[in-house]
């Protein structure tokens, strides 16, 4: 007979086996999507997306900090810090975006797994390590080089030790992961408040044209910040006085928190950095508990009401399709008219992929466009 901790142990064993493995699925999940499918020749596609963001936010980390190879730190690199807080945020939104669909396991997931002899906590911390492996993964390699810049430039005006070196990269890593982190997490929490506030057919709706107007803004931020780069930065060069006077964009402005904690962790005891350092541990705190709620709401909405799909479609669906089909009618004469915009409205709607190209094209002529009238 075997001793009850033997076969305590064997389960723990065999949980932690079982998240292991659909940590990996999730994970692998996370790379084949509607949008942006790595299924074929994944590895390859993903080292060439990874060193093309490395070398973007590396590339801009050398424009914002050239000038310290002439310029002592006298204390004002929070501002870089700030924008390049700004940046990474805006590259993780639209990343975080492009998983939008697979933020929680979705109905077939769960009829998948539920016959499984899984606990629901396994299910969920393999979705959350998921989670993080991804995030962890993206911003090293948004960092990695970064991170090697601004010791470069910044750590020799603060100290000579070597140990410092090493800390101010750590620092660096760690308020970059943090910051891609609360990017994340916020898309959760945006798509688990529109599935408390809307009903199940009216999310499925609603979801991708969020989604893409999402995707369009922060587009159009990134366009902001490297098209207009002279502009931007003399706005973030402002900051210090803003700081001293203790503005509330100080604190409001989320990439401001990871900055001070970027400060933080380099040793700064400023009111201000500590006060934002503050922001970001408690800005992770409630990220991380919207998951767990946001989880458990979707296990409710997927399994704990009901595994049954209604396919009959009610006749106040089909209105939007009836009045355009009209509209259509009456702009367009020509039947090759109505036809290519049938297909083309039809298209738009069923097809993510098609929606998000369309999407991303839109803001980048409208952000090209507001910018140069406002260089004008």
């Amino acid at each position: 007979m075997a001793a009850p901790g033997t076969g305590r142990a064997r389960e723990f064993r065999f949980e932690a086996d079982q998240f292991r493995r659909l940590t990996g699925h999730f994970f692998g999940r996370m790379f084949r999507n509607e949008v942006i499918d790595f299924e074929d020749q994944m590895k390859e596609r993903l080292f060439a997306v990874l060193v093309l963001l490395a070398v973007l936010v590396g590339w801009s980390s050398e424009l914002l900090l050239f000038k310290y190879n002439f310029l002592p730190d006298a204390g004002l690199s929070w501002q870089e810090k700030g924008f390049l807080m700004t940046l990474l945020m805006v590259l993780f939104g639209i990343v975080s975006l492009l998983e939008w669909d697979l933020l929680f396991p979705d109905r077939q997931d769960f009829l998948n797994l539920t016959p499984l002899p899984l606990r629901l906590r396994t299910v969920f911390a393999a979705k959350l390590a998921s989670f993080l492996l991804f995030i962890g993964l993206f911003s090293a390699a948004m960092n990695i080089l970064s991170s090697a810049v601004f010791t470069i430039y910044l750590a020799p005006w603060r100290s000579d030790s070597v140990l410092f070196l090493f800390r101010h990269a750590a620092a660096h890593l760690l308020s970059a992961f943090a910051a891609c982190l609360f990017v994340f997490f916020g898309c959760v929490f945006l798509q688990a408040l529109l599935m408390v506030i809307l009903p199940p057919g009216l999310f499925r709706r609603v979801s991708p044209p969020v989604r893409s107007v999402l995707v369009t803004a922060f587009v159009f931020m990134l366009l902001a910040l490297f098209a207009q780069p002279g502009v931007v930065s003399r706005s973030f060069h402002s900051l210090a006085a803003l700081k001293d006077g203790g503005d509330p964009i100080v604190f409001k402005f989320p990439p401001f928190w990871f900055a001070g904690l970027y400060e933080m962790l380099l040793g700064s005891r400023d009111p201000v950095f500590l006060a934002q350092a503050k922001s970001a541990a408690l800005a992770l705190v409630v990220s991380l508990a919207t998951f767990v709620l946001a989880g458990g709401l979707s296990y409710h909405r997927h399994v704990g009401r009901t595994l049954e799909v209604r396919k009959s479609r009610r006749r106040t669906a089909r209105l939007p399709e009836r009045l355009a089909g009209r509209l259509g009618g009456l702009l367009m004469r020509a039947p090759e008219e109505r036809a290519v915009s049938l297909f083309f409205s039809r298209t738009l709607r069923w097809s993510p992929r098609h929606r998000m190209t369309l999407g991303g094209y839109l803001a980048a002529g409208a952000g090209f466009v507001a910018l140069f009238a406002a260089g004008t």
